[in-house]
């Protein structure tokens, strides 16, 4: 598959990455390298067949931890998983079927990216006949909002809300990276507070 070979250049160019950081002792980042890698691996282990109808559509999860909102995107096409996207929203107005709603409005454009003939939703969307009429008009074809309650489309809801609770898990991990990664630098440079903002210099030229 072409995704699958475009994933395994990012893996090998990511594995040079940690290379170098390692022998920069930036150990942080080739940490953040690591992470990466394993989240490609499982994307590709993941690009199995997931239905024998030859079917596209558009999975997504949603969590919420507190004010902020993770939104998960898997793709499938012709009954294959091929690929998936998360977004991360920190404070969103309005409730969970609110906040769906406005990612799905925003997202599917026909400039850059149309619906497939099936939507698998967690929840029912905010008006979501004039988000259906939207799509519709869009494809000029018909698109399914479906809210499965059980079977293989409801372990696919289950797949993209992990997808989306992995989110905040990612985020955490980057935010004690930086509180032990700015705690240092503090030790080192003998700085009063935490530096908001670090700006680089290249003197190599």
């Amino acid at each position: 598959m072409i995704l699958e070979g475009k994933n395994r250049e990012l893996v090998s160019s990511l594995e040079k990455k940690i290379e170098t950081a390692s022998k920069q002792f930036n150990f942080e980042q080739a940490a953040v390298y690591r992470d990466q890698i394993q989240a490609l691996t499982l994307t590709m282990e993941k690009q199995v067949v997931v239905s024998q109808k030859n079917s596209d559509q558009d999975v997504f999860g949603c969590i919420r931890q507190n004010a902020a909102v993770s939104i998960a995107v898997i793709f499938i096409r012709n009954g294959v998983m091929s690929g998936s996207r998360s977004f991360f929203l920190e404070d969103p107005f309005g409730d969970d079927k609110a906040i769906l709603a406005q990612v799905i409005n925003q997202y599917y454009t026909p400039s850059t990216y149309l619906p497939p003939k099936e939507l698998l939703l967690p929840l029912s969307p905010e008006n979501i006949d004039i988000l259906q009429e939207k799509l519709m008009d869009m494809t000029e074809g018909r698109v399914l909002f479906t809210v499965p309650q059980r079977g293989d489309k409801q372990t696919l809801i289950n797949m993209a809300n992990q997808n989306a609770a992995n989110v905040f898990t990612e985020k955490e991990k980057k935010d004690k990276s930086w509180d032990t990664l700015s705690k240092s630098i503090v030790k080192k440079l003998n700085l009063a507070t935490i530096p908001e903002t670090i700006e680089c210099l290249d003197i190599s030229n």
